[in-house]
């Protein structure tokens, strides 16, 4: 009994403490343990979360492989309502980034248009694949997801690929996907698909100007690699 009575003690006021920590300094200088503990107050109101964030840590490795890591291996540890929290990081990123930045910038380089990209991949776990549309000064119109398929498989509908960027009136477009447990490294069907796609958009006026591969916070360009070329 007096153990708990002790325990109490030197835990009491704590998550306050740490509240009032981040008011001041913000997460610069708190370490990854302590970023997770800070987090998890907001879905487990009673009880010593950081022992569950070292649990996480040691389980996944690291701070970016926990918010990688699948719900179900998440709810392990810290239960259904935190994993919610936890899976909200990434999703929320992403959206920011493209919101406050994407729609007010030219992209007239390569690298500009796969930086995009990458960004969008971030966290993802099976292969998807996207439409970037985009006006005659290389502004961004639209970012649409056009298929999403297993680990290291995905199908484009062409139908759909031409439809959106007609609906956008799109002059020029760019399309991405992503190798999720692989590197950049266009494949010959890669290759094969994107010749077919630049055809099929020649004759709508509209240029396929790259296909971006994305992998391992990394991409290929075809473009670039002179993979589109005739």
């Amino acid at each position: 009994m007096k153990e708990e009575v002790k325990k109490k003690n030197i835990h009491a006021g704590h998550r306050e403490r740490v509240k009032t920590r981040f008011d001041m300094e913000g997460l610069d200088n708190f370490s990854d343990h302590q970023i997770l503990e800070f987090l998890l107050f907001y879905a487990i109101p009673q009880k010593d979360t950081n022992e569950l964030a070292h649990n996480l840590l040691s389980t996944f490795g690291s701070i970016s492989s926990v918010f990688d890591a699948r719900p179900h291996e998440l709810e392990k540890i810290v239960g259904k309502g935190a994993t919610r929290l936890l899976k909200l990081i990434l999703p929320v990123t992403k959206r920011y980034y493209l919101d406050r930045e994407n729609y007010a910038k030219t992209y007239n380089t390569t690298k500009s248009i796969g930086q995009l990209a990458v960004s969008y991949f971030m966290g993802e776990t099976v292969e998807k694949t996207i439409l970037m549309c985009f006006d005659t000064k290389m502004k961004l119109l639209n970012l649409s997801l056009l298929a999403e398929g297993s680990v290291c498989s995905c199908d484009v509908n062409f139908r759909l690929l031409c439809e959106t960027a007609l609906k956008y009136n799109a002059t020029t477009v760019v399309l991405a996907h992503n190798h999720p447990a692989g590197i950049a490294l266009p494949s010959r069907d890669d290759i094969t698909v994107s010749h077919g796609i630049k055809e099929l958009l020649d004759n709508l006026d509209i240029l396929l100007y790259d296909h971006i591969v994305v992998g391992n916070r990394d991409f290929v360009s075809l473009r670039d690699s002179r993979l589109l070329d005739d």
